[in-house]
C-alpha cells in the first residue's frame, strides 16, 4: 500500500481546495464507488469526509473518535457531480455532499473528538464453520467479487439458529484487498465506514428480509486499526417499524472486534444505524445477488419471499 493508491482513489490525484470556510472537493460519482447498482456506496462518501477532515487539520486528531453522518436529503446516482466541504470549527467539525443542482444534502456529517469510549461485552458468535455465507453483488464497493476497480472484497456470513441472527465479516492479516486501504499503517475510514454500514443493512435484512437505504449512521472509535490486525466486524438487527412496502424502518447495532492471542476480543469500534426499506432493492436483491442459492437461503431465513 502506498499513500498514492489512497489518495488517487479518493480525489483522482487532486487536491481538495481550501479557503476561510473550510475545505472542498468535487467529483463525478463513478462505477468505483459503487453500492448497490448504478447508486454509490454510502461508505465512500463518509470516508471522503473524514479524510477531508483530517487534510484540512493537517494532524490526525486524538482518539476516541465519534462520527455521525445523516443520508436522504436527496437521491444521488452514478454519474452525479457531488461537491464536498467540511469546516473545522474549534471541537468539532461538520461537513456535506450535496449533489449538483439539488438544494437538500445528499450527506450531512459530524465529527466529534471524544472524552470517553464505552465498549460493550463483546458478541456470542458461533464458530466460523458453522455459519453461512450470505450471497454477494459483482460490483459493489464493499462485497463486490468482480470488481473493475479495487473493493474490500468482503464476505458476510451469518447464523441460522442464532437467535439475534447476528452478520459478521472476519478480517484476516493477509486481506490485502481490504488492507489496502489503509495509510501509514493504519486502516482508513473508507474501510470501516464502509463496512460497518453494510453490516448493518445485512443484520436489518436478516430481520425484514428489506433491502434498505441509510437513513443515519452512528460510529465510535477507540483507536487506531492497525494494518494486520485480525478484526470481527459484527453486527445485528435490534427492532423494526412498518412492514415492508409501508415505510418500513429498522435499526441496527455492530461493530469492530480485535482478535488477540488467546482468544481475547477487545471492541475497537461501535455502531448504530437506521435504514429505511425499500422494495425495489429487495427485487434488485432477488435477481443481482449471487449464488442464487445463497441468496434463497437469505430470504428463507429473514421470513422473506423469494424469488
Amino acid at each position: 500500500m502506498t499513500e498514492g493508491f489512497l489518495f488517487n482513489f479518493l480525489y483522482g490525484g487532486e487536491e481538495p481546495k481550501r479557503d476561510a470556510r473550510g475545505s472542498h472537493f468535487s467529483l463525478v460519482m463513478t462505477g468505483k464507488t459503487e453500492g448497490w447498482i448504478d447508486i454509490p456506496h454510502g461508505g465512500f462518501s463518509m470516508g471522503l469526509l473524514m479524510d477531508m477532515a483530517c487534510r484540512a487539520t493537517g494532524t490526525l486528531p486524538p482518539f476516541p473518535w465519534y462520527i455521525t453522518f445523516r443520508l436522504g436529503g436527496s437521491k444521488v446516482k452514478i454519474g452525479d457531480e457531488v461537491h464536498f466541504y467540511v469546516v473545522p470549527n474549534e471541537r468539532r467539525m461538520e461537513g456535506q455532499g450535496l449533489v449538483r443542482n439539488e438544494e437538500l444534502p445528499y450527506m450531512e456529517f459530524t465529527f466529534n473528538p471524544s472524552s470517553s469510549f464505552c465498549p460493550l461485552s463483546p458478541p456470542s458468535i458461533p464458530p466460523l464453520e458453522l455459519l453461512t455465507p450470505l450471497p454477494r453483488y459483482r460490483s459493489c464497493l464493499v462485497c463486490g467479487m468482480d470488481r473493475k476497480e479495487p473493493g474490500l472484497k468482503r464476505q458476510f456470513y451469518y447464523s441460522p439458529a442464532d437467535l439475534y441472527k447476528y452478520v459478521i465479516s472476519p478480517v484476516m492479516p493477509d486481506d490485502l484487498d481490504f488492507y489496502l486501504f489503509s495509510e501509514n499503517g493504519t486502516l482508513h475510514s473508507l474501510a470501516i465506514y464502509a463496512l460497518l454500514d453494510e453490516i448493518l443493512g445485512w443484520a436489518g435484512f436478516m430481520l425484514t428480509a428489506s433491502g434498505a437505504v441509510t437513513v443515519s449512521l452512528m460510529i465510535s472509535i477507540k483507536r487506531p486499526i492497525h494494518v494486520g490486525e485480525r478484526l470481527l466486524f459484527y453486527g445485528r438487527g435490534t427492532r423494526t417499524r412498518g412492514k415492508s412496502g409501508r415505510r418500513l424502518m429498522f435499526w441496527a447495532s455492530g461493530g469492530v472486534a480485535a482478535l488477540h492471542d488467546g482468544g481475547n476480543m477487545e471492541i475497537v469500534a461501535l455502531a448504530e444505524g437506521q435504514y429505511f426499506g425499500l422494495e425495489s432493492l429487495t427485487e434488485q436483491m432477488k435477481h443481482h445477488l449471487i449464488p442464487r442459492d445463497l441468496t434463497a437461503r437469505a430470504f428463507a431465513t429473514a421470513g422473506g419471499e423469494f424469488p
